[in-house]
């Protein structure tokens, strides 16, 4: 179940802007995703990974605070630079769904046309920049790592998810985060915690036990 709930958390990041810039009208998808892709993907891979072990997780890649209006966004934060050639949001979701535990996240928007026109166009740059960081991550992660893939969401017309965490991954938790996850949807009309048009999120996940529930203990 919980493959599906994480999509509102990084929806609701992506909503709150989006500095891509729009692809020149002659450029192929393929050269749009190598535009955007930074120099040394894997070495954004390593700084994410290493981040995990941050007290809390992710806190050094913390930049400003999201604002809502002239107030910061409790537990939200832009990144401090952009990462994978995307703006990114790092966040804290605490004692999730009523649990014992945080959700600490850094997701970063790799591709986003709200817009419905232009759908086969707009689905085939979506699907080359998935598929380029499909391929990058299993690169980057080498041996040690496995994948799952789904391709349903209730809430999405056209859904396609890999889900990347450690062999043999276990956690004492009844509802676990998914340690590494990169995600397209498309959506003719918003909903759900799924925006409409195409969006395009890789998230990156760590989960602790939450402090709160710690201290009621």
């Amino acid at each position: 179940m919980h493959r599906h709930l994480l999509i509102a958390a990084i929806a609701a990041l992506a909503a709150c802007g989006n500095t891509s810039d729009s692809p020149a009208p002659d450029e192929t998808p393929r050269k749009q995703a190598e535009k955007a892709r930074p120099a040394d993907p894997c070495a954004d891979v390593a700084l994410f990974q290493a981040a995990r072990s941050d007290d809390p997780p992710f806190s050094s890649l913390r930049g400003d605070p999201v604002m809502l209006e002239d107030q910061p966004l409790e537990d939200n934060w832009y990144a401090k630079e952009k990462h994978f050639g995307a703006a990114c949001h790092v966040a804290v979701m605490s004692e999730f769904f009523g649990g014992e535990t945080d959700f600490h996240l850094i997701g970063c928007t790799l591709f986003s046309e709200p817009s419905s026109f232009d759908r086969e166009e707009n689905e085939l740059r979506a699907r080359t920049v998935l598929e380029d960081t499909r391929t990058m991550l299993e690169g980057c992660l080498g041996d040690g790592w496995v994948m799952e893939e789904t391709d349903q969401h209730h809430k999405a017309d056209i859904y396609q998810k890999y889900k990347f965490e450690p062999e043999g991954f276990e956690t004492p938790y009844d509802f676990t985060a998914d340690p590494i996850y990169l995600e397209m949807s498309y959506a003719r009309f918003p909903g759900g915690g799924v925006p409409s048009g195409w969006q395009v999120n890789l998230q990156f996940q760590e989960q602790v036990a939450s402090p709160a529930a710690s201290e009621e203990d």
